[in-house]
C-alpha cells in the first residue's frame, strides 16, 4: 500500500518554463531550499539543468529528468538534449537507472 501512494519527485522537466512556472512547481517539493537554489542559478536552461545535476551528484541525491517528445519542435531542441546527455554520461560514480529501478531502490516494499 505504501508503494502505491508514493511518488518520486523529478529533479527537472526538460522544458524551459518561465520563472513563475519553476517557482510554482518547485515550491511543492519537500526541500524548498533546493528549489530556491535552482531558481537562483544564472544562465540558460541548459546551464540550470547542468547545475541541478551537479547539485544532486554532490549531495548524493537521485537526478530524475523527464519531458514530452512532442515538446521538441526543432533539431536544435534535440541537439540541446543530446548535449546534456553527453554531459551526464559515462560517469563512474553515477548509477543510471530506469524509472522503475529508481522507484524500487528508493521506495520501501
Amino acid at each position: 500500500a505504501m508503494r502505491q501512494r508514493s511518488l518520486l519527485h523529478s529533479s527537472l522537466q526538460w522544458w524551459p518554463h518561465g520563472l513563475t512556472g519553476y517557482a510554482r512547481h518547485l515550491a511543492r517539493r519537500p526541500k524548498l531550499g533546493a528549489a530556491i537554489e535552482f531558481l537562483a542559478t544564472l544562465g540558460s536552461f541548459e546551464a540550470r539543468a547542468r547545475a541541478a545535476f551537479e547539485r544532486c551528484l554532490a549531495q548524493g541525491l537521485p537526478f530524475h529528468l523527464w519531458g514530452h517528445s512532442y515538446e521538441f519542435q526543432s533539431e536544435a531542441d534535440w541537439s540541446r538534449l543530446e548535449a546534456f546527455f553527453e554531459f551526464i554520461a559515462r560517469r563512474p560514480q553515477v548509477r543510471y537507472a530506469t524509472n522503475s529501478e529508481l522507484f524500487d531502490a528508493l521506495v520501501p516494499a
